[in-house]
Protein backbone atom coordinates (compact mmCIF):
# COMPACT_ATOMS: atom_id res chain seq x y z
CA UNK A 1 0.00 0.00 0.00
CA UNK A 2 1.33 3.43 -0.86
CA UNK A 3 0.21 6.98 -0.21
CA UNK A 4 1.94 10.02 -1.72
CA UNK A 5 2.75 12.93 0.61
CA UNK A 6 4.56 15.92 -0.89
CA UNK A 7 5.72 13.73 -3.77
CA UNK A 8 7.13 11.00 -1.53
CA UNK A 9 5.28 7.65 -1.40
CA UNK A 10 4.71 6.13 2.04
CA UNK A 11 4.76 2.34 1.96
CA UNK A 12 2.66 0.56 4.57
CA UNK A 13 2.79 -3.24 4.66
CA UNK A 14 0.43 -5.24 6.90
CA UNK A 15 0.83 -9.00 7.36
CA UNK A 16 -0.14 -11.79 7.79
CA UNK A 17 -3.62 -11.45 6.38
CA UNK A 18 -5.71 -13.06 7.59
CA UNK A 19 -4.04 -12.72 11.00
CA UNK A 20 -4.23 -15.07 13.96
CA UNK A 21 -2.02 -14.20 16.97
CA UNK A 22 -0.32 -11.01 15.83
CA UNK A 23 -0.28 -8.41 13.07
CA UNK A 24 2.93 -6.84 11.79
CA UNK A 25 2.87 -3.33 10.33
CA UNK A 26 5.94 -2.19 8.40
CA UNK A 27 5.95 1.56 7.90
CA UNK A 28 8.26 4.51 7.31
CA UNK A 29 9.76 6.22 10.33
CA UNK A 30 7.34 9.10 10.99
CA UNK A 31 7.68 11.29 14.06
CA UNK A 32 4.82 10.75 16.54
CA UNK A 33 3.05 8.15 14.39
CA UNK A 34 0.42 5.93 15.98
CA UNK A 35 -1.54 2.80 15.14
CA UNK A 36 -5.17 2.39 16.23
CA UNK A 37 -7.07 -0.86 15.79
CA UNK A 38 -10.89 -0.69 15.68
CA UNK A 39 -13.48 -3.46 15.61
CA UNK A 40 -16.52 -3.49 13.29
CA UNK A 41 -18.50 -1.41 15.80
CA UNK A 42 -15.90 1.36 15.67
CA UNK A 43 -14.60 0.60 19.16
CA UNK A 44 -10.88 1.09 19.80
CA UNK A 45 -9.43 -2.32 20.76
CA UNK A 46 -5.66 -1.69 20.45
CA UNK A 47 -3.33 1.30 20.32
CA UNK A 48 0.42 1.63 19.97
CA UNK A 49 3.02 4.22 19.10
CA UNK A 50 4.67 3.41 15.77
CA UNK A 51 8.34 3.48 16.79
CA UNK A 52 11.02 2.63 14.26
CA UNK A 53 9.86 1.04 11.02
CA UNK A 54 8.02 -2.06 12.28
CA UNK A 55 5.24 -2.49 14.83
CA UNK A 56 3.67 -5.74 16.03
CA UNK A 57 0.16 -5.80 17.48
CA UNK A 58 -0.88 -8.67 19.74
CA UNK A 59 -4.24 -10.15 18.67
CA UNK A 60 -4.61 -13.29 20.79
CA UNK A 61 -7.36 -11.86 23.05
CA UNK A 62 -9.45 -10.50 20.17
CA UNK A 63 -12.36 -12.52 18.74
CA UNK A 64 -12.33 -13.55 15.08
CA UNK A 65 -13.75 -10.70 13.00
CA UNK A 66 -12.92 -7.94 10.54
CA UNK A 67 -10.90 -5.03 11.99
CA UNK A 68 -9.74 -1.62 10.79
CA UNK A 69 -6.18 -0.43 11.28
CA UNK A 70 -5.61 3.35 11.29
CA UNK A 71 -2.00 4.44 10.80
CA UNK A 72 -1.60 8.16 11.55
CA UNK A 73 1.40 10.49 11.52
CA UNK A 74 1.78 13.93 13.06
CA UNK A 75 2.31 15.28 9.53
CA UNK A 76 -1.36 14.63 8.71
CA UNK A 77 -0.75 11.32 6.93
CA UNK A 78 -3.54 8.81 7.57
CA UNK A 79 -3.92 5.34 6.10
CA UNK A 80 -6.84 3.04 6.92
CA UNK A 81 -6.64 -0.67 6.12
CA UNK A 82 -8.98 -3.54 6.94
CA UNK A 83 -7.95 -7.07 7.81
CA UNK A 84 -9.47 -10.33 9.04
CA UNK A 85 -8.53 -11.92 12.36
CA UNK A 86 -9.04 -15.70 12.37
Amino acid sequence: NTYPVEGVPYHILVYPTPAKDHLTVEHPVILNASIHLYNCLGELVRFCEADGHKSVLELTNLPPSMYFLHFAGSDGYIKVMKFIKK
